[in-house]
């Protein structure tokens, strides 16, 4: 009742998430009848507020202004949003169980071969005889082969690319996914298709019930059905071309309020993770002797927390913001700006994040951000650098990475970045012209990837609709 309320105001400030979802749970409510006198009739229930549960929470999809437009028409459409229901488990807990035993008893390259890129894996020829050998003493459910096979990949995927503190939190013994654009929990969100409930197996937590689809829909989908759509984000222009493709809109550059001061340091690739630790502690020290507040960006929360580590133990005081610490973000970020400041975080605050500088931090060159890793993206790179530097005040950014990085190890392989270590001097980054090429190659290919999923999805919402409307439904 209280969102019904809310939605009768002429301007309503929501999230992105929480409007789709509310559109979805009135498709629900619709049923199959879905004709246009039936939708006009339900409005006016609506507005002369009708007793009964029978009523839409939404007037109409009439206009729409999104904030920071690139990260929720762009970066969350490659997933679509899914209100589902619960279901029993098909599955038992111990098969979740003995799935994991069998992945461990395998040998990577022998028995199963790891595509990084992809993100896939495959059992060798090895791997599937070693399998149909050990379940001999297993229920009957493991000598289907194909539904073996498909719960030990599972597995393995569980194990190899879906990493505690990275992708998911561990929080009041419940697996909570982190959204990669933003750092944070994404609440009551799971994994499909049992995996969710593989990795809860994995971690020893209470496997909970699966879930079955009742209603879904794109972002690409529900925001090209308002009358008007516009949008604002500071780092848009690199997606021009898909926005005017997909939504039919034209990105205009628009000159800040006041001149920027921000001053780019550059990227600095050093050969390995040692060499990029002493690098940041000296650059940290330096900053900090100076009084400057510093914002150290980093990719995941387990990094976050190991680069707290090594602030630590060089009795160097900061403040760690991650998904486990979200309830404090708030004050976090208000002392973020503060002389002498030292705050490391994930992309919680890499976007729409406001830093406001404390007394006389702006005489000493105001807040320095420094990243420690390559984003999927470049946008996203810009985004935590945006933190500094904001309406007119003085800032600068630096990135400091390592040829072990994640990112880099993922796309490039061991005699590439052997023969680039070798370009580095102890102690030295790569050359600063080869540094531009070695990082801009990972994320010009991960955006390609990214326009393709989306792509497949667009097509996969028009093959959708053809279907439900052959059948009578919409989503």
């Amino acid at each position: 009742q209280q969102c019904r309320q809310g939605y009768q105001a002429d301007i309503v400030h929501l999230t992105n998430k929480q409007i789709a979802f509310d559109y979805l749970r009135d498709r629900i409510e619709m049923g199959d009848d879905t004709g246009d006198l039936r939708f006009q009739y339900r409005q006016i229930q609506r507005q002369q507020g009708a007793a009964g549960d029978s009523q839409l929470m939404l007037r109409g999809l009439c206009f729409a202004l999104v904030d920071e437009a690139d990260s929720v028409l762009i970066d969350e459409a490659n997933t679509p949003l899914i209100i589902t229901r619960s279901l029993p488990n098909e599955e038992s807990d111990d098969v979740y169980s003995d799935a994991l035993y069998l992945a461990s008893t395998l040998d990577e390259e022998q028995h199963f071969r790891i595509d990084n890129k992809s993100r896939t894996i495959e059992l060798t020829l090895a791997g599937e005889d070693s399998l149909e050998e050990q379940i001999l003493k297993l229920p009957k459910l493991w000598r289907n082969k194909r539904k073996r096979e498909t719960l030990v990949r599972q597995a393995l995927s569980a194990n190899y690319f879906y990493q505690r503190d990275r992708e998911y939190v561990v929080s009041e013994e419940k697996v909570q996914i982190i959204d990669q654009s933003t750092g944070r929990v994404m609440a009551d969100r799971a994994w499909e298709q049992g995996l969710h409930q593989m990795i809860e197996a994995k971690e020893g937590c209470l496997i909970r019930e699966q879930r079955e689809p009742q209603a879904r829909i794109s972002y690409q989908k529900f925001f090209s059905r308002y009358l008007r759509l516009g949008g604002a984000s500071g780092t848009i222009s690199e997606v021009a071309g898909e926005m005017e493709r997909v939504y039919g809109l034209d990105v205009f550059k628009v000159s800040t309020n006041r001149p920027t001061k921000r001053l780019m340091y550059g990227e600095k690739v050093y050969k390995d993770s040692l060499d990029k630790q002493l690098a940041l502690i000296n650059r940290v020290r330096a900053m900090h002797e100076i009084g400057r507040p510093l914002l150290i960006g980093t990719c995941s929360v387990e990094e976050s927390e190991q680069v707290g580590g090594w602030l630590e133990r060089e009795g160097i005081s900061h403040r760690v913001l991650n998904a486990r610490q979200d309830r404090h973000e708030a004050e976090i970020i208000a002392a973020a700006g503060q002389q002498g400041a030292i705050t490391v975080a994930t992309n919680m605050a890499g976007r729409g994040t406001d830093i406001e500088l404390g007394p006389g931090v702006e005489e000493l060159g105001g807040l320095h951000v420094i990243s420690l890793g390559l984003n999927d993206s470049y946008r996203i790179d810009r985004q935590l650098y945006g933190r500094c530097a904001r309406q007119g005040d003085p800032g600068s950014a630096e990135a400091i990475l390592s040829l072990e990085d994640a990112a880099l190890t993922n796309y490039f392989t061991p005699a590439v970045l052997k023969f680039l270590a070798g370009l580095a001097h102890t102690g030295k980054p790569v050359p600063a012209f080869v540094s531009r090429l070695v990082l801009r190659l990972p994320q010009h290919s991960h955006e390609k990837k990214q326009c393709r999923m989306r792509k497949a999805l667009m097509k996969q919402d028009k093959r959708l609709r053809r279907t439900l409307a052959f059948a009578g439904r919409f989503e």
